[in-house]
């Protein structure tokens, strides 16, 4: 849905008959606010985008895709307990695209509700959701302290034929990267921690992934220069983290 609702032009046309018939309700200016809402998170913006989606619950407290928007502009800043229960609300509203179990899913591990993520694991996704769902559970084999097991599948996902877009769904390649810098950094494989940290933010550049994201590999950088004593370095990967 991301951007979808904003450009379409069957929507905007839509919306042009129906308002020009009638003064627009406080439904339809909730429509316009989701619209817009998306189209912010579409391009990395998401305090704009949460104030868009909270204008649009405002208007109607019954907006499912304004809860799910608040909810994914939350996660997008890294306030993870602050999103589930507006998760749960688009969910209570009857708005459940398929990403939604698996945002509820890094939400929740992320809070330290691990069987409950492990969960949505289990469960068979398809196309990009695979991949991301196959992303979450490296990541929960790391908080297990099965760092072997957690390499093998963020190498998978940071494979070099994904970076180079030689197959498809290269988008989760730059989550997987980040995920074998931090894994690295754990096993004490420092210089290919730092390797993989900087190509993580290489292609997430490319590929346009919001800055937050990113800001983790940066984050990874700094703790390793200011470990070798770099430290004009170190604050500088700090600071854009």
């Amino acid at each position: 849905l991301t951007g979808a609702l904003g450009g379409l032009r069957t929507y905007k046309v839509l919306r042009h008959l129906v308002l020009a018939r009638r003064p627009p309700r406080p439904a339809d200016r909730s429509c316009v606010e989701v619209a817009a809402g998306f189209q912010h998170l579409d391009e990395g913006l998401p305090d704009r985008a949460q104030a868009a989606f909270e204008r649009a619950v405002a208007l109607n407290s019954n907006s499912g895709w304004g809860e799910l928007g608040i909810g994914l502009s939350l996660l997008r800043v890294g306030r993870s307990a602050d999103a589930l229960p507006h998760l749960d609300m688009a969910t209570s509203l009857g708005v459940s695209p398929p990403a939604l179990a698996l945002a509820r899913a890094f939400a929740a591990r992320a809070v330290g509700r691990v069987e409950e993520a492990r969960q949505v694991t289990a469960v068979r996704h398809h196309g990009d959701l695979e991949h991301f769902a196959q992303l979450l559970e490296a990541h929960l084999a790391r908080d297990a302290g099965d760092l072997d097991g957690a390499l093998e599948g963020f190498d998978v996902l940071g494979d070099r034929r994904l970076r180079d877009g030689d197959v498809p769904h290269g988008g989760v390649a730059p989550y997987g990267l980040d995920g074998r810098g931090w894994t690295l950094l754990a096993a004490g494989r420092e210089a290919e921690a730092a390797e993989a940290f900087s190509a993580a933010n290489e292609l997430g550049d490319r590929l346009h992934v919001t800055p937050h994201l990113l800001g983790w590999p940066h984050l990874g950088l700094g703790v390793i220069l200011g470990r070798a004593g770099r430290t004009d370095e170190a604050l500088a990967e700090l600071a854009i983290a």
